[in-house]
């Protein structure tokens, strides 16, 4: 599959509705909205290769966005890794918004609420993983690097570029599993040696953040939880904490909050039975109104509409 779209030629708004179209056809349902809309054009070329499949873009600035509404709607089967070529952009989610550089690496999940922003031309290759191929080596090793931002500097990075690379220049057909079969290598690795530390600050980096959301998943419940208490279990100072969060790009107060809805929002999909007010308690909120507020802010419905629409809604 191939786009190419000019700069010229064709009215603005038929030129960014046509591209919107592009992306959501090679990937999942997105919002995106350019950056300038008079001067937006883009570029997208998608491969095959064997389960994998590289989309090549380059374009003009913009800002993509994926909802929980559009989630429900279309949910994907594959994890998206993204190598930064050109400018720079950044991914947000819930945990926090991770800067990109040229030669920066992202993996994240469709099916979570993210947003990619690009504030003027840029070039990157995404990668659609399909999740099975991740169970096993590189599995384990993933959930704390979603979303996060795996600098250039690292040097297994610099493999795994190479690896992201070979898929792209593959020639027009092609479909050599081993050329799979080494990015998928490369990718495992990659994450196996950033957890474990072996690769300096940058993966330090990684294992810092890491500790800090198993801490707040494991005491989210709990009233009053405060970046001191973080601070006693993690064995670091108040000041070390609250960088830890920073270099996560977020806060611990919204690192909490988060967390805590997301719980509110898994306990009502799973249809525990319980009444709304008692599954907020339990996660951690005290003010009805300051979490029908939140959860309204981050899911786009009030907590008692959202359990009628469902997962899988139309």
């Amino acid at each position: 599959m191939g786009y190419d779209q000019p700069g010229s030629g064709e009215p603005i708004d038929e030129r960014v509705e046509t591209w919107r179209a592009a992306v959501r056809s090679a990937f999942v349902e997105l919002h995106v909205e350019p950056v300038d809309r008079s001067g937006f054009r883009g570029s997208l070329t998608m491969a095959g290769r064997a389960d994998l499949e590289v989309a090549d873009i380059r374009a003009a600035g913009q800002r993509v966005e994926r909802h929980y509404s559009a989630i429900r709607r279309s949910p994907s089967d594959h994890l998206y890794l993204v190598w930064q070529r050109q400018g720079r952009g950044c991914v947000e989610n819930e945990l926090g918004t991770a800067w990109l550089r040229p030669g920066d690496i992202v993996i994240y999940d469709p099916d979570r609420p993210h947003a990619l922003a690009f504030e003027g031309n840029f070039a990157q290759v995404c990668v659609k993983v399909p999740r099975h191929c991740l169970v096993g080596s590189a599995g384990h090793h993933l959930d704390p690097m979603i979303g996060q931002r795996l600098a250039a500097s690292l040097g297994s990075l610099r493999v795994l570029g190479a690896a992201t690379q070979a898929l792209l220049d593959e020639p027009e057909g092609g479909d050599d599993p081993f050329v799979a079969g080494l990015f998928l290598d490369a990718l495992g690795r990659s994450l196996d040696w950033a957890r474990r530390g072996r690769e300096g600050d940058g993966a330090r980096a990684f294992g810092r953040g890491d500790r800090m959301r198993r801490f707040v998943r494991e005491n989210f419940r709990a009233e009053g939880l405060a970046p001191a208490d973080a601070a006693a279990a993690l064995g670091c100072s108040l000041r070390q904490v609250h960088m830890i969060c920073a270099e996560m790009g977020t806060t611990f107060g919204r690192l909490l909050l988060s967390t805590r809805l997301e719980a509110v929002r898994q306990a009502i999909l799973d249809g525990r039975g319980d009444r709304l007010g008692t599954i907020a308690f339990d996660c951690g909120f005290r003010d009805p109104s300051h979490f029908a507020r939140t959860f309204k802010a981050k899911f786009g419905t009030a907590p008692r509409e959202f359990g009628r629409v469902g997962p899988t809604a139309a």
